[in-house]
């Protein structure tokens, strides 16, 4: 098994921070135009605008924050590097989700920050914004707010048939309702009659292992999923399923959590198993900290459960070693500012 080099992701990291094309892209150009947003008229296309340069952001964020975890802590400038990291994350996906609620909102999002987002956020025990992110992915009125395919809504031919379902989104007979295109064959039947885009350039992350065991996890946290059960229709959590059916046995959890970690590893690359296979894990910081095995500890925590921690390369180095285990609200005034001035548009933000 193959493992991130430390040294080489750092240097590559130090090089990426000290380009000035990555300095004023991604940080210097967002925060001028946050700022001259805020000072003109707010309206729900500037709050789009305002929710994808908080992505940009998070960017720059996430590649500053992971070099202060090498040395061994993380002082009080390093905390609100982390902390800003998860705030710009989650107001980006929850102004993005209010704008999808507006009858004029037209926006696309990516699976892949949904999912990932989710369970950095319960890596740092951010419990109550990752149940509400989780809640708003699938169990809101919109058919339109996420489809879990990468940068794409869902189009007029599922809504239709969504409609036609009755629109039930309450509850988790909801939430596998809203996942009936993984049911065996769904998906070739709706391709062949023409109700779905099969570009295989745009792959389902709700195919991916990674999308059933968020939703597993989410209904576990939320209380309405006991861990050994599954709803009908559940997608399947492929590697991760061991996490669940050992979840009283320490000893086969602990081979469970190391075979979720090789996964983690093999799927930080950027060769996935296909052609036109896109790995969950090859974006910074993701590559070299597994929020999805942290999030699933900490969810056990809540729950006055231990867990067995194994030692593996990837849960031993000091991106995780080092990992603060909470996270106070960041201390921004630009992000207070156009938190303010966003919510005169979308109160809900």
């Amino acid at each position: 098994m193959s493992i991130l080099n430390t040294k080489n992701e750092l240097s590559e990291i130090s090089d990426w921070l000290d380009d000035a094309y990555n300095t004023s892209s991604l940080r210097l150009q967002p925060e001028k135009e946050i700022e001259s947003i805020i000072k003109n008229k707010i309206d729900l296309k500037h709050c789009a605008l305002i929710a994808f340069n908080f992505s940009l952001l998070r960017i720059w964020l996430s590649n500053k924050s992971l070099l202060s975890l090498t040395q061994g802590f993380v002082n009080s400038n390093h905390m609100n590097d982390w902390s800003k990291f998860l705030d710009y994350g989650y107001y980006s996906m929850s102004i993005f989700t209010c704008v999808l609620d507006h009858p004029d909102g037209k926006c696309r999002i990516s699976g892949a920050d949904l999912y990932l987002l989710f369970f950095a956020l319960l890596a740092f025990n951010r419990h109550e914004q990752a149940l509400w992110l989780g809640g708003r992915a699938y169990l809101g009125d919109s058919p339109e707010r996420f489809s879990g395919r990468q940068n794409e809504v869902w189009t007029l031919c599922e809504v239709s048939e969504w409609e036609a379902l009755g629109g039930d989104v309450h509850g988790w007979r909801g939430i596998v309702s809203r996942l009936r295109r993984l049911i065996p064959g769904k998906r070739e039947k709706e391709a062949s009659a023409g109700k779905l885009d099969d570009d295989p350039m745009f792959p389902y992350w709700e195919e991916k292992p990674l999308c059933g065991y968020m939703l597993r996890l989410w209904l576990v946290m939320s209380g309405q999923l006991q861990p050994q059960e599954t709803p009908d229709g559940h997608p399947g959590c492929g590697v991760y399923e061991g996490l669940f059916t050992n979840w009283d046995h320490p000893e086969a959890l602990e081979n469970s959590i190391i075979e979720a970690c090789d996964y983690h590893v093999r799927r930080s690359s950027e060769d996935g198993d296909g052609d036109y296979d896109v790995p969950e894990f090859t974006l910074r910081p993701y590559n070299v900290i597994p929020f999805e095995i942290l999030a699933y500890r900490n969810v056990r925590r809540k729950m006055g459960l231990e867990t067995p921690w194994p030692s593996h390369p990837l849960l031993d180095s000091p991106f995780v070693k080092n990992l603060p285990d909470e996270l106070p609200p960041s201390d921004d005034p630009l992000l207070n500012e156009v938190l303010a001035a966003v919510r005169k548009v979308l109160p809900d933000v």
